[in-house]
């Protein structure tokens, strides 16, 4: 299946959509419109091109994550490569090919530490800059893990590392949140990682 030809095939009927979106995806991979380097359109695009959900897309593309045919970049949201899954992505960056023709360097993946303060890190501005507000709701661990291309773990122990700040909270089952005196934990936050290690 290639194309954006999403009906089923005799004896295909009951083939899960997402299935059947990471086909179509496969299919452009194998006929070159999505070539080894190149980036995958922007969800929202394949969401209104195949007039599915963008939960629907996300599992299409997490199966083809596992199958070592797509590589999602950390701290890119949901930028993603297409890779050979015989020679994948092992260094500290990513060739990425955009579809003007322009090649990028994309950071791969680092080590664990850096992947908890790269999250870390992006929590923090969020919150600072008011994308989570105080008492807000964050994304999930699970969201995290997928919009960081991680492992579960390493989200959530940055989690864990702004519970320790003061910046967070956890609301079971309702899950975590940004503490209301969160301005206050930041000043704090700041102060003590100021370069050179004044306050």
């Amino acid at each position: 299946m290639s194309g954006t030809d999403l009906t089923p095939r005799p004896g295909q009927g009951k083939e899960p959509l997402p299935a059947r979106i990471a086909a179509m995806i496969l299919g452009r991979i194998e006929d070159g419109t999505y070539p080894v380097g190149s980036v995958l359109p922007p969800r929202r695009l394949l969401v209104e091109e195949l007039g599915v959900s963008r939960a629907v897309v996300d599992k299409a593309c997490r199966a083809l994550r596992d199958r070592g045919l797509l590589f999602t970049v950390p701290g890119r949201g949901h930028g993603t490569v297409v890779v050979d899954p015989r020679h994948p992505p092992a260094g500290p960056e990513v060739l990425a090919r955009r579809s003007e023709g322009e090649c990028e360097r994309w950071p791969g993946r680092g080590s664990t530490r850096e992947t908890v303060d790269r999250i870390v890190a992006a929590i923090r501005k969020r919150i600072t800059d008011g994308a989570y507000p105080p008492g807000g709701r964050i994304p999930s661990v699970a969201e995290l893990t997928e919009e960081f291309a991680c492992r579960t773990w390493l989200a959530r122990k940055a989690v864990g590392v702004l519970k320790d700040e003061g910046l967070l909270y956890s609301h079971s089952p309702k899950g975590h949140f940004v503490c209301r005196d969160a301005e206050e934990a930041r000043g704090t936050v700041k102060t003590t990682r100021r370069p050179g290690g004044g306050t």
